[in-house]
């Protein structure tokens, strides 16, 4: 009895071992399986990776033929909504010059100007720069002659609109429908003297920081501006260099990399041609354009849009309303004083 039951366990034991061995091969197989599986799927990955970049490549290629080498224009609601953004820039220019303020074009106007002697084809809004004294003093008589011009229900001037949005931003509205026509960016620029900050962008980040934070939390932004001005040399008469302030979008966790510029690049200013009227521009443009966007000649593979034509498209009689308030501003820019 007793060796049977032995030899019931060594057979149990043998079964049982088997079992294992034909399991461990089915694990094994099927391991090889999804190996292969795998092995395949990237494979396949990366050539749609492949053709998809050349497909991206392919139209970015003619993208640049058509906006580069052909003269292709801007029609209709694109077109006006360009014009109406072209004339509230002339009326801030208007007030530039009255004012003794110097501005000059910047970011993608500037690009615009060199690159399409005019607006990016796709683009619908204005981006001017000024150095700190200036923007500073601009804010100070801004208001009084959007007044001057019974402007006030159409133009309003946006400072810290958001704590995300720290340069100053400024919007004509229809007064008859309440919807945004046209969009306007000023940023500031400071002179900076030599800086002894050892991670100089790493600082400039945390007092960017710092003053998201005030805004957020409606503190006084005046004691976090200080801060950032003694910790970076900032002066209000020319220096030898430039940056962009900490209200500006120049650094890495915003849309272009932080730069010190060289402010004999940029100052006396000269002038550029854009859309058919002469406007203030960086001494060295192409020192300036390269320090933003690298080579600039042709067009990114990634293209930002604002998109408000699309909003414009909602409203009732879009170029009705487009065309009476360019009329408008023109009127007041002839008679400006």
């Amino acid at each position: 009895m007793a060796l049977f039951n032995r030899n019931k366990k060594q057979n149990k034991t043998e079964t049982l071992s088997s079992n294992q061995e034909n399991r461990f091969y089915d694990y094994e197989e099927r391991m090889d399986k999804l190996e292969k599986t795998l092995t395949q799927q990237q494979e396949e990955i990366k050539s749609l990776k492949k053709e998809n970049a050349e497909i991206l490549d392919s139209y970015n290629n003619l993208f640049n033929i058509l906006f580069i080498d052909c003269e292709l224009k801007s029609k209709g609601l694109l077109k006006k909504s360009q014009e109406i953004c072209q004339e509230l820039f002339n009326f801030i220019v208007n007030v530039c010059k009255k004012h003794d303020i110097e501005y000059w074009l910047d970011y993608g106007t500037l690009l615009g100007a060199v690159r399409h002697d005019g607006f990016i084809p796709w683009d619908d809004d204005i981006d001017i720069a000024m150095m700190r004294k200036d923007y500073e003093k601009f804010h100070k008589i801004i208001n009084e002659e959007i007044k001057n011009y019974n402007l006030d229900k159409n133009i309003e001037v946006f400072l810290y609109k958001q704590h995300t949005v720290l340069f100053t931003q400024i919007t004509y509205t229809s007064s008859e429908t309440g919807k945004k026509l046209a969009g306007f960016d000023i940023f500031p620029y400071d002179f900076i003297k030599s800086c002894d900050v050892t991670d100089i962008e790493q600082e400039f980040i945390k007092e960017k920081n710092n003053l998201k934070k005030a805004i957020k939390n409606n503190e006084d932004p005046q004691p976090y501006l200080d801060s950032y001005f003694e910790k970076f040399n900032v002066d209000y008469d020319k220096q030898d260099f430039v940056i962009g302030s900490i209200e500006n979008i120049r650094c890495k966790i915003s849309k272009y990399s932080f730069v010190i510029l060289d402010a004999n690049k940029i100052f006396p200013l000269s002038e550029i041609e854009f859309n058919g009227r002469t406007y203030s521009c960086p001494n060295d443009y192409d020192y300036y354009l390269k320090k933003i966007y690298g080579d600039y000649s042709k067009l990114p593979k990634v293209i930002d849009t604002h998109g408000r034509v699309d909003s414009l498209k909602d409203m009732d009689e879009p170029n009705e309303e487009l065309e009476f308030n360019i009329s408008k501003l023109k009127e007041i820019n002839n008679l400006f004083q």
